[in-house]
């Protein structure tokens, strides 16, 4: 079992949040509303590796704070660069850390719990990783425009639905 992440989105009819509402002004608070909405559906979040074939996350709380972290991620994969990804929630508590070694990337796994990774230390191909995180990002963004027609407009949002998004994914956006 190597590493790997995905979202399915719903396949349910969506019905979008109150437009009325005001937009949040910061990228991570929109990430939480959207995933809270998203929450109510049918989708799904999966991560499996390190020996565990389906990591326990939800979409209300795991998936929305690694969607918090994807901006900054998806942007030091592309550059080569290390970066970082921390499930923090509780009872799962596990840290990745993304090195390159020529076009492969290593990531290790630090568990903060007693389940112990094994192994701790995955290969995946830099282009595969990196073409597995956009899929996250476009799947992700194209169910938050569903439930708020408002981010079909917003970077990343935008971009990320579009297919577009190698400019976008730098520091997060304020609306």
């Amino acid at each position: 079992m190597t590493f790997s992440m995905s979202f399915t989105p719903p396949q349910s009819t969506l019905v979008p949040g109150p437009p009325d509402m005001p937009l949040p002004e910061d990228y991570p608070t929109i990430v939480m509303e959207v995933c809270d909405l998203l929450a109510q559906y049918d989708c799904r979040f999966r991560v499996e590796g390190f020996g565990d074939p389906h990591w326990a996350l939800d979409i209300g709380y795991d998936f929305s704070s690694v969607m918090e972290q994807l901006p900054d991620v998806l942007a030091a994969i592309r550059r080569r660069a290390s970066a970082h990804l921390d499930f923090y929630g509780q009872g799962v508590e596990r840290l990745l850390e993304f090195s390159f070694a020529d076009d492969h990337v290593l990531i290790s796994c630090e568990s903060r719990t007693a389940w112990t990774p094994d192994p701790s230390i995955e290969r995946i191909d830099a282009t595969e990783l990196e073409t597995m995180l956009g899929d996250l990002a476009r799947e992700f963004s194209r169910a938050a425009i569903r439930v708020d027609p408002r981010l079909a407009d917003l970077s990343p949002f935008a971009d990320w639905a579009s297919g577009d998004d190698r400019e976008s994914d730098g520091p997060a956006p304020t609306a």
